[in-house]
């Protein structure tokens, strides 16, 4: 577990600098990368973390928080937080997690109607 708490604490630094540099305030393309990095990392934590990856993203957004509101003041990072826990935790964590779990129940169901002929 202290070793996935390491990675979820680096994978948040990351994802704080990474916002943090692209002016989600000032730029249209930085805001379509920073959608485009939750995503990205939501793929990565489930991938990484395959139990409690909901726990992780909670440690990967409080830990990328720090960066968020060091970069763009303490108003506007908790409003950039929020966003970010709800594309990257919520949405993008949540709907791959779900997409895994459907994914592996259409094989189960496929695997059980073939053996049946």
């Amino acid at each position: 577990m202290r070793k996935n708490l390491i990675k979820s604490i680096i994978s948040g630094s990351i994802l704080g600098i990474a916002i943090g540099l692209s002016s989600i305030n000032t730029s249209i393309v930085g805001l379509i990368f920073s959608l485009f990095l939750c995503a990205l990392f939501g793929l990565f934590t489930v991938l990484q973390f395959t139990n409690k990856a909901n726990l992780y993203s909670l440690v990967v957004t409080v830990t990328s928080s720090f960066y968020i509101c060091f970069s763009y003041g303490i108003n506007d990072g908790l409003i950039y937080t929020a966003g970010v826990a709800v594309i990257y935790g919520i949405i993008s964590v949540q709907l791959i997690q779900a997409g895994i779990n459907a994914s592996d129940n259409l094989k189960y169901l496929v695997s059980k109607l073939l053996n049946k002929e």
